[in-house]
């Protein structure tokens, strides 16, 4: 029988970790989910035709590594090297 996913008790408190990618989410996700047993995809939220982003592009979404869930946000991560 398979787990349900969980995230940590932290203090009695449900908290699932939050990872932030350089617009690699779905790319990352499916590796990962590839490579820990007991995981899967559960949902990637998608830009639309008046969102922020190429329409179809993922801005979100949540999967479970080895059965614990895990939030993803693609973030565009400037480089701010040099600037004044």
């Amino acid at each position: 029988m398979a787990r349900m996913p969980v995230s940590f008790v932290i203090a009695g408190v449900y908290r699932t970790p939050s990872l932030w990618f350089d617009h690699n989410l779905e790319e990352a996700a499916t590796f990962y989910t590839s490579v820990f047993p007991n995981s899967h995809i559960e949902s990637f939220n998608r830009s639309t035709d008046a969102g922020a982003g190429d329409p179809g592009s993922v801005l979100s979404g949540s999967f479970v590594l080895d059965g614990t869930r895990f939030i993803g946000n693609n973030v565009y991560i400037q480089d701010c090297r040099g600037a004044s």
